[in-house]
């Protein structure tokens, strides 16, 4: 979970969104109406991730993908990501995911801030061409009459992005805010759902196998679940302990032969 505090200002250098309808062509509202459409059928997390690496892709190219939802206490903006699509790299580099998501955090409280999607442009941050995001943009739902909020950032954006990228966010990130909110609630579900007995497995184990069964690692499954990267290490070696394994390896062969949802 990554958390700005509203004093902050960050170094991303956002563009203004410039963002109607007229920055898109017929065909391209159309298709945009089409992802839209796609979107409100997903109910799960492996739905949600074709959709940004099929439909979404193909009208808003991107090389990573970020979405989550978060709240504000009194001046702070907490965000907890529902799913970073991209963000592959292999340990010992797990900070190099932290820095990204830090970044994008930043990015999202611009938004939250000024209340429009934003836009940032290769090297016009703060940190030049060590900007590892390249072009982005990012949009949330921030009024909802309620204290949650959702955001979505494309980054690594193949063209300079402009207008468009902003009116398409405007009109994604209601229908959007809804899935991921369905989403939360179906994975929440799946956990409480698992005959936990069978295994003496708890709904926070449980959760945590989950994630690692998907391939993240110990910092990412902290950072999923907004808990410490010692409480995820101790729930993981009280999962070993119950799946009689010695590390990691075994404790994921032996529960790929247990009924537990993905």
């Amino acid at each position: 979970m990554a958390r700005i505090d509203a004093a902050q200002d960050p170094s991303a250098t956002a563009a203004g969104d410039g963002g109607c309808a007229s920055v898109l062509s017929a065909a391209g509202r159309g298709a945009l109406l089409g992802v839209i459409d796609a979107a409100v059928g997903i109910r799960t997390l492996d739905e949600l991730r074709h959709w940004s690496r099929g439909a979404l892709q193909n009208v808003l190219p991107h090389g990573m993908f970020a979405c989550g939802l978060g709240s504000v206490c009194g001046r702070r903006l907490m965000l907890r990501p529902v799913l970073l699509d991209g963000f592959r790299v292999a340990p010992p580099h797990e900070d190099f995911v932290a820095a990204n998501f830090r970044l994008i955090s930043q990015l999202v409280f611009r938004c939250w801030h000024r209340r429009r999607p934003q836009l940032l442009e290769t090297f016009s941050d703060t940190a030049g061409a060590g900007n590892p995001l390249g072009n982005c943009a990012a949009h949330g739902v921030f009024d909802t009459g309620g204290p949650e909020l959702s955001f979505i950032a494309l980054c690594r954006i193949p063209a300079k992005p402009d207008g468009g990228h902003a009116y398409a966010l405007r009109l994604l990130a209601p229908s959007l805010h809804v899935v991921l909110q369905r989403v939360r609630s179906a994975e929440n579900a799946s956990v409480q759902a698992v005959a936990a007995p069978r295994l003496a497995l708890s709904a926070r184990e449980l959760e945590v196998l989950r994630w690692l069964r998907r391939g993240k690692s110990t910092w990412e499954v902290a950072q999923i679940l907004a808990r410490s990267e010692h409480t995820v290490k101790n729930q993981m070696r009280s999962l070993y302990g119950k799946l009689g394994a010695a590390n990691r390896a075994q404790a994921l062969h032996r529960a790929s032969r247990i009924a537990i949802p993905n």
